[in-house]
């Protein structure tokens, strides 16, 4: 097989098996751009557009805007990059577009080729990631307006570009009814502090945490005098420890401290004293009335037969059970 005959079915098989979108449109003398063909991703994007439609029937009154970086193509001859947000089956999305002119002998742009990669999970209504794409969205359009007056700031444009992406992937670290780290930062920073008591002989403790009667709260107050108790719980936890511990929320009414270089004799201290500090909230629900708040707890210290941050965790979430079935309102050790 020939070099450019391989080139060719490689280039066949990725255009009809890719899970990113691919399309070539033309641009128009009037400013409109024509497409002319679509991968089978690209029209699970736009399920209702067909070859040789105007973008401006694809695109509607989000015309203008959807096609800022188009027209940049045009003017600067240069691949462009950014980002827009589509709702896709009905769920949120955010892509990263890159769009790449196809330039002909006399210098004129014939076509332009793009593709796009997703860079969500699943954008959900939560407002902090609303929050936090709509400064990346803004940051953008900085950076676009940068890119029109020279070109010799495009390297720089798009480092910039890069620390806000990272700055909005830290914010999807967070959990966003508490602002603690939620189970996917728990999960790295479990291993990152496994890994490092390990290396250097460290001690490692972990208290898990859990509200007590969640439930009832929901169930006969309602769901917002809920939440309510779950920041107050959030609010102790974030005061409670060091710059160097690591506090979450792991869903529901579950919470966890990674405390780093801590003896379980000093986790259950600190273990002690939130459980007491949250002992002294209320809830106010109606006039005069109010809700006393509890939680129980249990701690586990790192052991050397541990083989991960798991086996820690499975201690400290048993003592924990221990904990809420001796009583409730109390902490649990377990070595």
């Amino acid at each position: 097989m020939s070099y450019e005959l391989g080139k060719n079915e490689f280039a066949t098989v990725l255009w009809e098996n890719s899970p990113d979108p691919f399309w070539v449109c033309e641009p128009m003398e009037d400013g409109d751009f024509r497409l002319l063909a679509m991968n089978p991703s690209e029209r699970f994007v736009l399920p209702h557009a067909k070859e040789g439609d105007l973008f401006t029937s694809i695109l509607g009154a989000a015309f203008e805007q959807a096609t800022a970086g188009y027209r940049a193509c045009l003017r600067d001859k240069c691949v462009q990059i950014f980002d827009q947000r589509s709702v896709v089956g009905g769920r949120r999305r955010v892509f990263r577009v890159v769009i790449m002119p196809a330039i002909g002998p006399d210098g004129a742009i014939r076509h332009i080729w793009g593709t796009a990669k997703d860079l969500s999970d699943d954008i959900d209504a939560r407002e902090q990631a609303e929050s936090a794409a709509a400064e990346l969205e803004e940051l953008i359009k900085e950076r676009t307006k940068a890119l029109e007056e020279a070109n010799a700031e495009l390297r720089q444009a798009n480092q910039e570009l890069m620390l806000a992406n990272e700055r909005y992937q830290e914010l999807a670290l967070k959990d966003p009814l508490t602002s603690l780290s939620n189970r996917r930062a728990f999960n790295e920073a479990g291993l990152r502090e496994f890994n490092r008591s390990r290396r250097y002989g460290r001690s490692l403790s972990l208290v898990a945490f859990d509200l007590d009667n969640l439930k009832r709260i929901n169930d006969e107050y309602g769901h917002p005098l809920g939440d309510e108790a779950i920041r107050r719980v959030g609010a102790i936890l974030a005061q409670a420890g060091r710059s160097a511990d690591l506090a979450a929320r792991l869903g529901g009414d579950e919470f966890a401290i990674i405390l780093p270089e801590t003896e379980l004799s000093e986790a259950k201290a600190l273990a002690t004293r939130c459980i007491a500090a949250l002992a002294s909230e209320e809830l106010r629900y109606d006039e005069g009335l109010a809700i006393k708040l509890g939680m129980s707890a249990g701690a586990a210290g790192l052991l050397p037969e541990d083989e991960s941050f798991d086996a820690l965790y499975v201690r400290a979430d048993r003592a924990l059970y221990h904990a809420k079935n001796s009583g409730k309102g109390k902490v649990d050790i377990e070595p």
